[in-house]
Order: structure tokens, then C-alpha cells, then sequence
């Protein structure tokens, strides 16, 4: 079989000849654009004919219009281990990024108009550059490289939002055992990255090629459609909850001990809807799928109604579950399971608690949680007693007192 190989000279003689309107198909040829090379058009198509089109991208490829990948491969091949080739979709008009199979491109940077996914796992490998507004349309990307700037960002935004009855719009990270800070800049398309979530790894994960999904969706004033696979927002008040859930899923077999800066937008707190939210006192919950609730844990975090935030620190490994809420309520659980099945162990984890038993004995103070022990001893099961002092994200200090059975 004869194969087909573009190298510098003809790619030049198409540039020379061609309007920068005019697109290119490569039926089935292999494209070499060496070091330097800048080639400029209109549509990409990458085809299959007597074998699948393919780049060996060491230039850069600018394209005006939509690219599409009906080859039977992820288009770009050799891509080094810090890759050197560069995608600019940079027209002025909406591009979409499509076909039957998804590109791996080695660096892209989106200019000027919309863009538009239309196909699941597409992935970069170097640096994505967002310089304008990219649609995921319910389809996942997949960022393959560990650092902060594998997402770069200028202007614009990463637009998450679609439903889970279609398919979330997600954000793929493969941050591996990294320890730093992520962004991703997902916003609603009218005010650059209103919706900015910042993930924080202050552990190493494991193994190294785990990753982290992320993504965020709107709801209506009773906080439907819920995330796939939950019920109910049990325990909880949709007149105290921001309209707006998050997805923060880990893959990996130990997860990493992380902080989240969850940011939120007026419509998801509007107090119409939301007569009840004291935007002082939001704080994040996430669902438990072992138990479904969304109540054993929290709520924790510190609201900044200034920037439209609430951050959450000390995440635990266990603790990282893939969905999360905003609420403006204190939920203190009435019982826990300190047995080691890293499921319940600690009891108001993040609140400055001392706790007592029934006699006035103080067991524990502190913010990390009582685990059910004094002085390294575990404590007998039975009613205890506590005292929250709360001053969060509010110019009010708030005491709260009640009790929690200490199950065995």
C-alpha cells in the first residue's frame, strides 16, 4: 500500500495558493508540519480513505472554521512528552469542533468567536489557552497534564451548565499526585469566569495518572433537576439552598486532601426564589452515596459575598464525594459511627466545638472534630454534649448547643 506523505514544500505551495477562507480535508494522507510552519485556513476536516488522515504537528495549524475529525484516530501523532504543536481556532464567527471520533490535540488556544463541542473526550495535552467562550454542550474535555497552567486563561470562559437528563459539560483534569492550585474557568458566557471553581491539593492522590471531573449546573427555586442518582435533598431546605449544584469526582484509589473555592452568580441566590438564604452564611454540603444524605457532613466553608464565594478547607479523602451544594444552615448531626470505616468517624468537623459529658467533664475542644476518644482513650457510647461557637463568614457570633449519641 502506497502511503501518503504532506511535507513542508506542498504545504506551502496549498498556503500560497489558497484563500484563507479555504479549508483543508486530508483524505487519509500523513501531514508533517515541521518546526516554525504556520498553516492557515479555513474548515479541517481529517478523513479516512485508503488509511486515516494524521498530523505530525510540530508548527502550528490556524484554522477559521469548524474542525472535524471523521477519521478513525485522535488526528495528531508523535506528540512529545512537552508537546510543541499549537491549534489556534481563531475566527470571528462560532466554530464548532466535532466529527465520529474526538481530537487529542498537543496545545489549543480558542480565539475570538464561540466554540462549540460536539464531541465527548476530546483531550489536550499541553496548554489550553481560552481566550473567548467554549461551549461543552454536554460533551467532556480532558486536560492531560498536571500543572496550573494546563488551563490558561485570559477572557471569556469554559461554559459547564447543561443537565444531567443530557449529560453533564465536564472538565476532565488529570492532576495525577500534583499538589497546587486548579482553576477552571467555568462562567455563564456574559461575565468572563463568574462561576470560577479553584480546586486545591495539599496531599499527593494516588495513583499518578488519577484525575478530577468537574463540571456545574443550574436548577430551578426547588433545586430540580437533582444530580443523577440522588433523590432528595433530604434534610435540607430548598429556600435556604443556592440554586446550583457542582460535580467535583475524583478517580483515583486514594484521594487527595484537597480545598474547593466554590463560586457562585445573583441568580442562584436570588431571594425571591431563596427567601431564606443569609448570603453570610453559605456554606458548601456535599451527597453521600453510602447513605444518601447530604447531611452527615458539614455544612463547612467561608463565605465571601464580596466575590460570590465559598471555600472549603480540609477536605479529607473520604470526604471528597462528587456532588455539592451551597446552604445558608447550620446542620449539626445527631449521631455518629467512630469506628474506622472512614464513613461518619468525626463528628463537626470545621466548627470550634468543645464537647462535654453528662456530668460537665470537657472531653474535647478544637476545630478538627471530636473522634470519639479522651486522651487517646475511646469514650463509651451514649449521649455527649456540645458547644459550637460559629463566626463564619458573619460579623455575629453564634452559639449553639444541643447533643449527639456516640454510636459503637
Amino acid at each position: 500500500m502506497d502511503k501518503k506523505y504532506f511535507f513542508l514544500p506542498i504545504v506551502l505551495c496549498c498556503l500560497c495558493l489558497g484563500a484563507k477562507s479555504q479549508g483543508l480535508t486530508n483524505n487519509g494522507a500523513k501531514i508533517y508540519l515541521a518546526p516554525g510552519v504556520f498553516l492557515n485556513g479555513g474548515n479541517f476536516i481529517n478523513k479516512t480513505s485508503v488509511a486515516d488522515g494524521s498530523i505530525d504537528l510540530n508548527g502550528t495549524m490556524i484554522v477559521r472554521g469548524d474542525w472535524t475529525n471523521n477519521a478513525a484516530n485522535n488526528v495528531f501523532v508523535n506528540i512529545e512528552p512537552t508537546p510543541n504543536g499549537t491549534v489556534f481556532l481563531a475566527s470571528n464567527i462560532l466554530q464548532n469542533v466535532g466529527g465520529s471520533n474526538p481530537t487529542h490535540f498537543e496545545n489549543l488556544h480558542l480565539d475570538s468567536s464561540n466554540k462549540v463541542l460536539h464531541v465527548n473526550d476530546c483531550e489536550v495535552n499541553g496548554i489550553l489557552t481560552i481566550n473567548s467562550i467554549l461551549e461543552l454542550n454536554s460533551n467532556k474535555l480532558i486536560i492531560d497534564n498536571p500543572v496550573p497552567n494546563a488551563i490558561t486563561y485570559n477572557s471569556g470562559c469554559i461554559i459547564s451548565e447543561s443537565q444531567p437528563s443530557i449529560g453533564l459539560g465536564e472538565i476532565e483534569w488529570k492532576i495525577g499526585s500534583a499538589m497546587n492550585v486548579f482553576e477552571v474557568p467555568f462562567g455563564l458566557g456574559s461575565n468572563g469566569k463568574d462561576l470560577n471553581l479553584v480546586f486545591k491539593t495539599t496531599t499527593a492522590a494516588n495513583p499518578a495518572t488519577g484525575s478530577i471531573t468537574f463540571a456545574t449546573y443550574p436548577t430551578n427555586y426547588l433545586n430540580n433537576p437533582l444530580p443523577t442518582g440522588v433523590s432528595s435533598i433530604d434534610g435540607l431546605n430548598y429556600e435556604e439552598m443556592a440554586d446550583r449544584f457542582w460535580e467535583v469526582s475524583s478517580n483515583y484509589t486514594t484521594n487527595p486532601v484537597s480545598d474547593i473555592t466554590f463560586k457562585y452568580n445573583s441568580a442562584d441566590i436570588d431571594p425571591t426564589n431563596n427567601p431564606k438564604i443569609d448570603e453570610t452564611l453559605l456554606q458548601a454540603v456535599r451527597y453521600n452515596p453510602s447513605l444518601g444524605q447530604w447531611t452527615d457532613w458539614g455544612p463547612s466553608g467561608l463565605s465571601n459575598p464580596a466575590t460570590k464565594t465559598v471555600t472549603v478547607s480540609g477536605i479529607t479523602g473520604e470526604n471528597l464525594n462528587q456532588y455539592w451544594g451551597l446552604v445558608s444552615k447550620t446542620i449539626i448531626p445527631n449521631a455518629f459511627t467512630p469506628d474506622g470505616d472512614f464513613v461518619n468517624d468525626v463528628f463537626a468537623k470545621g466548627y470550634e466545638m468543645k464537647i462535654v459529658n453528662r456530668w460537665g467533664q470537657e472531653l474535647y475542644s478544637g476545630k478538627d472534630g471530636w473522634d470519639g476518644n479522651y486522651k487517646n482513650e475511646k469514650v463509651s457510647a451514649g449521649t455527649y454534649y456540645y458547644i459550637i461557637t460559629k463566626n463564619e463568614g458573619s460579623s455575629n457570633e453564634t452559639i449553639l448547643k444541643g447533643s449527639v449519641l456516640l454510636i459503637r
